[in-house]
């Protein structure tokens, strides 16, 4: 995302919410000839800077309905006072008074990369980018062991902060053992005259799964079980059953409009390999002034938010072929926080719904010391009883929670306090593959 055009669309947006000049209806208007003299108030007949004790008679407020105005004079040479122009709030923004129509009109004749800058101008336009009004939207292609290709669109997506959740149900009829291949396309169709009529519209490949042997079971509630298939995708089957009940992916933000928009129906979005950025620091002092933002939240409400800024590491503390980053230290009690709500994973399918607990999504972006996107995760993510005390500090039950893929890893350990019943974040470390921050910098760790 280019940083000047961003900037544009700031000062577009400040340049509509400036403060109207024109007076409100029914404010008081300042009296001329009242405070400190200046030229422009010397009347007609004054010379020396000498003013005439002799005030003109005053004629009685012209807005009705207000007994506690105060008599406003009225200027020479004018039988009738000027009539009053009506002015909208100081405090209006003039876009938000706008059509949505016209806003969605404007937004769709926008490239990707133009609509995903300005997605981040303000929370209404972060609305209408991400809004499925704007024809975008993700499908589904699961083929089964028999050949057959089951095409599934989207039943309902939630937008969070840094990423979105999107659901399918409704295919009980396919059984979780025969899927051969799941793809995940984005596409984009075009709205005829007719508000309901759509045509067929380009299909970007975004994830194809070929490989069903990774997935994990991972926890269960009394209608459904929900296994993990790497990178991003649950599955949720009927108990008893094995029969699909929804399938749910979870997508980071980053560079996502490209990714749904402009790859073909069988390749999916090749990013451009920008060079290295220049790093002329000390290969001994490792990395420095990484920024993290994480969030944990299911397809409800955000459970724990955090922005987290230099963090840094030493090359002593490069194990395993890992680069460790401490976001939350274990030994520092000031660090720690609170969750916000229960860790559990709302879901439905048709007129069925409940709530899986024990899990959620993760969401994280890792910024470099450029302050450019390094590391974008959105994955499920479980909570488990940890087989040992994890601090002594507390007295709770603790326990873990893991996420790992080819780029890195996120470890977090947390307490359970029964009486509040509430969980409680003490240990956050964020690791780095090595392969990955030497391929980014053209390094040798």
């Amino acid at each position: 995302m280019a940083a000047g055009r961003g900037e544009f669309f700031r000062s577009f947006q400040e340049s509509w919410e400036k403060k109207p000049t024109q007076p409100a209806l029914g404010r008081r208007q300042p009296v001329r000839g009242r405070g400190k003299p200046g030229p422009a108030r010397i009347q007609s007949g004054q010379t020396g800077g000498k003013r005439k004790k002799r005030r003109p008679k005053a004629a009685p407020s012209s807005v009705s309905g207000n007994s506690h105005s105060s008599p406003q004079p009225r200027p020479k040479g004018n039988k009738a006072s000027s009539p009053k122009i009506k002015t909208s709030p100081s405090n209006e923004n003039v876009l938000e008074r706008l059509p949505s129509e016209i806003l969605l009109k404007i937004l769709s004749c926008l490239d990707p990369s133009s609509l995903s800058c300005i997605s981040h101008v303000s929370k209404l336009f972060y609305q209408l980018a991400n809004d499925e009004n704007l024809n975008v939207s993700w499908e589904l292609t699961v083929c089964d062991c028999y050949g057959r290709k089951i095409t599934m669109e989207q039943s309902r997506a939630y937008f969070f902060e840094s990423s979105v959740i999107v659901r399918w149900s409704g295919a009980s009829f396919l059984k979780f053992h025969h899927i051969r291949n799941i793809q995940l396309y984005g596409v984009r169709k075009e709205t005829l005259k007719s508000p309901k009529a759509r045509t067929p519209g380009w299909r970007s490949l975004i994830i194809k799964q070929d490989n069903m042997i990774p997935v994990r079971y991972i926890c269960t509630d009394k209608l459904v079980k929900l296994r993990h298939l790497p990178p991003c995708f649950l599955i949720g089957t009927w108990r008893g059953s094995n029969s699909i009940a929804f399938i749910m992916v979870s997508l980071h933000f980053h560079k996502l409009v490209e990714k749904s928009l402009l790859g073909s129906p069988v390749c999916p979005f090749s990013e451009p390999m920008d060079p290295p950025p220049a790093d002329n620091s000390d290969p001994e002092f490792g990395l420095h002034g990484y920024t993290l933002h994480f969030v944990l939240h299911n397809t409800g409400a955000e459970i724990m938010s955090g922005h987290f800024r230099q963090l840094s590491c030493r090359t002593i503390q490069v194990r395993s072929g890992l680069v460790e980053l401490r976001v939350i230290n274990r030994t520092n009690l000031s660090e720690h926080r609170p969750l916000s709500g229960n860790i559990k994973m709302p879901w439905k399918s048709g007129t069925v719904e409940g709530a899986v607990e024990n899990c959620c999504i993760v969401s994280l972006t890792l910024l470099d010391e450029f302050q450019k996107p390094f590391w974008c995760v959105s994955s499920p993510i479980s909570i488990m009883m940890a087989k040992r005390q994890q601090s002594f500090d507390y007295s709770g039950e603790h326990f873990v929670m893991d996420f790992k893929d080819s780029d890195g890893q996120v470890k977090m350990k947390l307490v359970w306090f029964k009486e509040q019943k509430q969980f409680f974040l003490i240990s956050l470390t964020v690791y780095i593959s090595i392969f990955k921050v030497n391929k980014h910098f053209s390094r040798a760790y």
